[in-house]
C-alpha cells in the first residue's frame, strides 16, 4: 500500500520489517533486494547499494543482488567498486563464465582505472584459465610494450605467435627486443630470420638483420637481407635494394655467379637497366650462354648505339660490346648479323683489333 501511494520511505521501512522476520535467509535476501529496488526508484544509490549488500550477507550466492550492484555501478561510473562486485562473483564461477568475469575486470584496470600493472596482473589471470586467450596476450604485448617490460613482451608476443597472430611485424619486435634489450642474440636472430623470410618479409626484421651481419662482416648473410627488403619493397625501392645486393655480391664477396643472378632479377624488373644488363651480358658471354647474353646484348643496343664517342674510354667500350655482340652471334651461326655488329666496333675505333681479326674471314669466305 505504501508503495502504492508512492511513499518510499514508508515502504522501505515495511520491508526492513519483514526482513527480520524472514524465515530463511533467501527470504530475508529477497526483501532486502526490494529495499534496495526501492531506493533506486527513488535515486538513492548509497541506500540500495547497502540493502544489496545485506542481501549477499544473508545470501552470498545473490546474482541478483550482483546484478544490481553492478548496474548502479557502471551509472555512476564506480568502476573499483564495479571490480570488487566482479572479483566476488567470478569466485563463485566456473569455466567460462569465470574467465569472462576476469576478462572484464582487467578491461576495467586498463580502459578505466588506467593503472597497467595492476592489469597486467589481470589479464595474466585469465591466461591463467585460458592460456590461448588472444584478447588477454594482445593486450598483454600492448602493455608490456608501454611499461618497457621486455621479458613479459617476448612472453606474450611469442604465445601470440604460436597462435597465428601479429605475423612478420610481431616477429621482427620480439626479435629486436631479443637483440637490443635482453642480449638473447640465438632467439633474436631466429626471430628476425623467420620474419624475414617468405614472400612477404619484414622490411624493419631484413634492415636489423643487414646491420647486425655488416657489423660483424658477414656479408653473404647481409645480401639474404638485402634480398629480403627487395622482396618486402614495390618500385624503385625494390630496385635500390636488387642492386645493392648484385653490387656486394660483385665488389665484395667476388661471387659473379651470385651478382649475375641478381643483377637478373633488377633486369625481370626493370628491363632497360643498364648496369644490370652489361654484367649479365659479360657473364653469360664468358659461360658460354651466348643465347642468354644475345639477348642482354640486344636489350643494350639502343643505349650503345646512342653513346657519345668523344671520349677515348667510351669509344673503347662501345668497340668491345660490338665486338662480343658479334662474337656471340658467331658462335650460334648468325654470321650476317654478327658482320653487321662488327661493323659497328670498328665505327667505334677503326682499329679494333679483335673486330678486324673476326671480320676478315668473313670477308674472304663471302668473297
Amino acid at each position: 500500500i505504501a508503495g502504492a501511494r508512492g511513499d518510499s520511505a514508508l515502504a522501505v521501512q515495511y520491508l526492513e520489517g519483514l526482513a527480520t522476520v524472514a524465515p530463511d535467509a533467501a527470504t530475508g535476501a529477497r526483501y532486502q533486494r526490494r529495499i534496495a529496488e526501492a531506493h533506486r526508484a527513488s535515486g538513492n544509490h548509497e541506500g540500495a547499494r547497502a540493502a544489496y549488500h545485506q542481501a549477499l550477507d544473508l545470501f552470498p550466492e545473490d546474482r541478483d543482488s550482483m546484478s544490481g550492484l553492478k548496474e548502479i555501478a557502471r551509472q555512476d561510473e564506480a568502476w573499483s567498486e564495479l571490480v570488487r562486485v566482479l572479483a566476488r562473483e567470478a569466485s563463485m564461477e566456473e569455466g567460462e563464465a569465470q574467465v569472462d568475469c576476469y576478462r572484464e575486470i582487467a578491461r576495467l584496470w586498463v580502459s578505466r582505472l588506467h593503472k597497467p600493472e595492476v592489469a597486467i596482473d589481470a589479464w595474466r589471470k585469465v591466461l591463467d584459465s585460458a592460456a590461448e586467450d588472444v584478447e588477454a596476450l594482445t593486450t598483454l604485448v600492448e602493455l608490456c610494450r608501454s611499461l618497457e617490460d621486455w621479458e613479459g613482451l617476448v612472453t606474450h608476443g611469442s604465445e601470440l605467435l604460436k597462435l597465428g597472430r601479429g605475423g612478420n611485424e610481431l616477429q621482427a619486435e620480439l626479435g629486436a627486443t631479443c637483440l637490443e634489450k635482453l642480449n638473447r642474440n640465438n632467439d633474436g636472430i631466429a626471430l628476425l630470420e623467420s620474419a624475414a623470410s617468405g614472400d612477404s618479409p619484414s622490411l624493419a626484421a631484413a634492415q636489423r638483420l643487414e646491420s647486425h651481419h655488416l657489423a660483424r662482416g658477414n656479408y653473404e648473410q647481409a645480401v639474404a637481407s638485402i634480398r629480403a627488403q627487395a622482396r618486402g619493397s614495390e618500385g624503385e625501392g625494390k630496385q635500390t635494394h636488387l642492386l645493392r645486393a648484385a653490387r656486394m655480391m660483385r665488389d665484395t664477396l667476388r661471387n659473379r655467379e651470385g651478382a649475375a643472378e641478381a643483377y637478373g632479377d633488377l633486369v625481370a624488373l626493370c628491363p632497360d637497366h643498364l648496369e644490370a644488363l652489361q654484367y649479365r651480358a659479360d657473364f653469360l658471354f664468358e659461360g658460354g650462354d651466348f643465347e642468354g647474353a644475345i639477348d642482354a646484348f640486344q636489350a643494350m643496343l639502343a643505349a650503345e648505339s646512342s653513346r657519345s664517342l668523344d671520349d677515348f674510354d667510351d669509344r673503347m667500350e662501345v668497340a668491345l660490346y660490338f665486338f662480343r655482340f658479334g662474337e656471340a652471334l658467331r658462335h650460334i651461326g648468325r654470321t650476317e648479323e654478327a658482320t653487321a655488329r662488327y661493323r659497328g666496333a670498328l665505327k667505334a675505333n677503326p682499329n679494333h683489333l679483335p673486330s678486324l681479326d673476326a671480320l676478315g674471314p668473313i670477308l674472304v669466305e663471302n668473297e
